[in-house]
């Protein structure tokens, strides 16, 4: 009650106050003025005002220059097309003549002063300034939630592809299965009518043993696919990532060839997780056949592993990741890199940048895959002539990991020979 008769007293006498102050037109005016200046000055928006006909920026305020980084002199010695990247400048124009007395358009690329570029939108709007015919923008980063729109698109068609490629493939198995098995039965006749008839029958076993081997290496790539649709049989065990590194090693330096060097910085207490051993040992595999095709001349294949704490503030790089516990698995190369179009398909399976007939494009798919069944998630971030980092993060578990990793099985083995992206 107190509060409230202060708060009431309080505004009464503002009320007396304003409707007792009768001041000057011209003071007034000038007041108004210093206002809209302030707002214009500390408005936490990007905002600037350019000359409708020139298109030359002659007002800036304070956000613009920090988000920008522009020195107000600077920003005042451009025009609107120098944020803009070169390739963009006819569009701009074109919209720029279209543009009516409000208008919001967008998005835009802008250049900062250090050569990033950014998404914006804009709202602009035509105000005579200074006896100029002017337009007041106010411009938006959108650069994040773009990337979050990109993200949530890939990972929607991921898991479009990942349900009519689990679906086809598990049928496609089975028939595969019924193949094998005649083709085994069929072998096996042969091999009885060669013991008393051996040149007869020595072409029609040759070709009953190429029908077994199409028929395995058809079912391989069943099994690829059935792994990034995150339908492959496992068996989850607490396990030590760091194990995992370490009993993959030799085979991952015959892998890459004496020509790249391998680099393991492993964190010294890693949180265990609950995966499948093999599953991750294919991972590194995987990883080190697209590296080692990726630089043909040489250079570094770097492992590293960390424990990271996800939280609510954690950057939005990672969409659909919830808080908690993880293992990063951090795997890099310092090879030819991708290109934006190649790294936005680069986990989709059947796409590959080989040419027609040298690969399936099943490897990166079958890394989100197992990613994803594990209950983590797989991120490629890649620059051309830069090279490529996989980022691989697994929930970490309360169970402790059991000494050592099981011994490598024939899925191992097989995982050196599946092709690039």
């Amino acid at each position: 009650m107190a509060r409230r008769l202060q708060l009431r007293a309080y505004l009464g006498r503002n009320r007396r106050r304003a409707e007792g102050a009768t001041p000057h037109p011209e003071s007034a005016g000038r007041a108004t003025g210093d206002a809209y200046r302030l707002l214009f000055e500390h408005n936490p928006q990007p905002m600037w005002i350019y000359d409708s006909d020139t298109l030359e920026i002659f007002e800036v305020n304070e956000a613009a220059v920090e988000h920008y980084g522009y020195s107000r002199p600077e920003f005042l010695s451009m025009t609107i097309a120098d944020l803009r990247p070169p390739e963009e400048v006819p569009a701009m124009l074109e919209s720029g003549a279209r543009a009516r007395r409000s208008d919001r358009s967008g998005p835009w690329r802008h250049v900062k002063r250090d050569g990033t570029r950014i998404d914006v939108e804009i709202v602009s709007h035509s105000v005579e300034f200074m006896g100029r015919r002017s337009r007041l923008v106010v411009a938006t980063d959108i650069t994040e939630r773009r990337q979050l729109e990109r993200q949530l698109a890939q990972t929607q068609r991921l898991e479009s592809l990942g349900q009519l490629a689990g679906g086809v493939a598990h049928d496609f198995n089975n028939l595969l299965s019924v193949i094998l098995n005649y083709a085994r039965f069929v072998g096996e006749e042969v091999g009885d009518a060669a013991a008393t008839d051996g040149e007869r029958w020595a072409g029609v076993r040759a070709d009953v043993d190429e029908i077994e081997r199409a028929a395995q290496r058809a079912a391989r790539l069943t099994h690829q696919l059935l792994a990034f649709a995150r339908r492959e049989v496992i068996d989850p065990q607490a396990i030590s990532l760091n194990d995992v590194v370490s009993e993959t090693q030799q085979l991952l330096r015959s892998t890459l060839g004496e020509h790249i060097e391998l680099t393991c910085s492993l964190t010294d207490e890693p949180w265990p997780i609950v995966a499948d051993a093999e599953q991750m040992e294919q991972i590194l595999i995987n990883l080190a056949v697209n590296s080692r095709e990726a630089m043909p001349s040489g250079g570094a294949f770097v492992i590293e592993t960390a424990n990271v704490e996800v939280d609510e503030s954690y950057p939005g790089t990672r969409l659909g990741l919830a808080p908690g516990r993880y293992v990063q698995l951090r795997v890099s190369d310092t090879g030819e890199g991708m290109d934006a179009a190649t790294l936005e398909r680069a986990f989709e399976p059947f796409f590959t940048t080989k040419p027609k007939g040298e690969g399936t494009g099943l490897g990166l798919a079958t890394i989100y895959g197992i990613a994803s069944q594990s209950g983590g998630q797989a991120r490629l971030y890649s620059e051309r002539g830069v090279g490529t980092t996989c980022s691989i993060m697994l929930p970490a578990s309360d169970k402790s990991a059991a000494a050592g990793t099981p011994p490598r099985g024939p899925s191992t083995r097989r995982s050196r020979k599946r092709a690039r992206l």
